[in-house]
């Protein structure tokens, strides 16, 4: 599932941002009435559906456009009545760069399905995985370190199984393929460069966001171990890249040590 997971959240951004080309070239202003990444969730992704072109909203009703926008969120009817009556504005005074016949305003409206399914499927997965990580008995423990979510820590669960069956954590750095690449010339040896990359994949690529999340949080919590240990890389004058990866090991190091000892972070 983790895979699975890993894989559509990877084809969606690559949906993502196809739609949102087409968005641009078929109905350009759409997008400025949703803000964030609302443009990608169902309320925008039916009306696109329905009418994916500047042209086809300006020939539909106000009633129409709005009973189409109300049939996902349960927000009051004034928004979407107001939301309708802006749309209609809009593409009263928009130019898009094709017409309505061309391909692109379907191939725009089968984005948008292929979107809502996508969602769909990841949300599915996303709720199984969580369900069946919670049955590991070290599932509230790695939730426990502060930057993991319940999602973090059912993909990092579905990706390394049991912790503790490694010997020691170098063994389980090792399997992550964090452990450093030893370079030899002669009699000198270097065992301080970059990482082997030769395990998991996906084990580093989770644990990278987690030392990211743990980083963008660290103004919440400034005393957590692994800031404390990205601060430290950095006044060493690392890249910023560098010193997550080093914070990863530093990451898996302390879940390794929790899972053994059966304690939950910073527990005494």
């Amino acid at each position: 599932m983790t895979r699975q997971y890993f894989y559509l959240t990877q084809v969606n951004i690559r949906c993502k941002n196809r739609y949102k080309r087409l968005i641009n070239i078929c109905f350009p202003e759409f997008e400025g009435f949703f803000a964030r990444n609302r443009i990608y969730e169902d309320t925008a992704l039916n009306f696109i559906k329905a009418f994916p072109h500047a042209y086809i909203v300006r020939e539909k009703r106000i009633d129409a456009l709005y009973n189409n926008l109300r049939k996902i969120d349960a927000r009051h009817d004034y928004y979407y009545k107001r939301l309708a009556r802006q749309l209609k504005d809009a593409a009263m005074d928009s130019f898009p760069g094709v017409d309505k016949d061309h391909a692109d305003v379907k191939n725009l409206s089968d984005m948008a399905s292929i979107l809502q399914e996508n969602n769909r499927l990841i949300d599915e997965i996303r709720k199984n995985m969580i369900e069946l990580a919670k049955q590991s008995p070290y599932f509230e423990i790695v939730n426990s370190f502060y930057g993991i979510g319940e999602v973090l820590a059912a993909e990092l669960l579905g990706e390394l199984g049991d912790i503790t069956r490694f010997d020691n954590h170098k063994q389980l750095i090792a399997f992550c393929g964090l452990d450093p690449a030893i370079v030899q010339s002669g009699k000198s040896i270097n065992v301080h460069g970059a990482i082997s990359k030769r395990g998991d994949k996906y084990a580093r690529w989770i644990l990278f966001n987690i030392s990211q999340m743990v980083v963008k949080l660290g103004h919440q919590y400034p005393s957590h171990p692994v800031y404390n240990y990205y601060l430290i890389k950095k006044a060493e004058g690392k890249h910023y890249y560098e010193s997550l990866t080093a914070c990863s090991t530093k990451v898996l190091r302390m879940l390794y040590s929790m899972c053994k000892n059966n304690k939950r972070f910073l527990e005494e």
